[in-house]
């Protein structure tokens, strides 16, 4: 059986997912800048806890987070400053999506299908990385659905 979110309004979907990413900026901004001093320390703990519970499975998206918190805790309110940036956009995206603005819908497609061949260049350098499927495959669904609920807004040439 599906789910009613899933078959109603996909969309909506989409609209969560931008707004968790949102919320993550948010937290690892509040982070660098609460812990910017112990990020380095806290992240190797947060590392090894991972690393014991779920093994060497995510063991190199594990490595590549953690070098990129401990970069943004050297670059400090910069950094900081991006990721606070980042989410306002990702909020922006989720309430425009929310609402069903036109502009929202604009700004995901072209925001997912940008940053696609970059992922692809990702993926093909490391065909063994997880992490980087799950983005692929992840953008390609949101692209998708994005051209679809566009084409029924009527957004889009048929």
């Amino acid at each position: 059986m599906q789910s009613k979110l899933l078959t109603r309004d996909p969309i909506k979907v989409v609209a969560s997912y931008e707004a968790a990413k949102g919320v993550l900026a948010l937290m690892v901004a509040v982070a660098v800048v609460i812990w910017r001093n112990a990020l380095p320390e806290v992240i190797q703990s947060l590392i090894f806890y991972l690393r014991h519970l779920f093994g060497s499975l995510i063991a190199t998206q594990l490595d590549y987070w953690g070098d990129k918190v401990e970069a943004a805790a050297h670059y400090g309110s910069w950094a900081a400053l991006a990721l606070f940036c980042y989410s306002l956009l990702r909020f922006l995206e989720a309430y425009g999506l929310f609402r069903s603005r036109s502009w929202a819908y604009w700004f995901s497609l072209l925001g997912y299908g940008l940053f696609l061949p970059l992922e692809m260049y990702k993926l093909i350098q490391n065909l063994d990385s997880l992490m980087h499927w799950l983005v692929v495959i992840i953008n390609l669904l949101v692209i998708w659905v994005m051209y679809q609920q566009m084409r029924r807004k009527g957004l889009l040439n048929k």
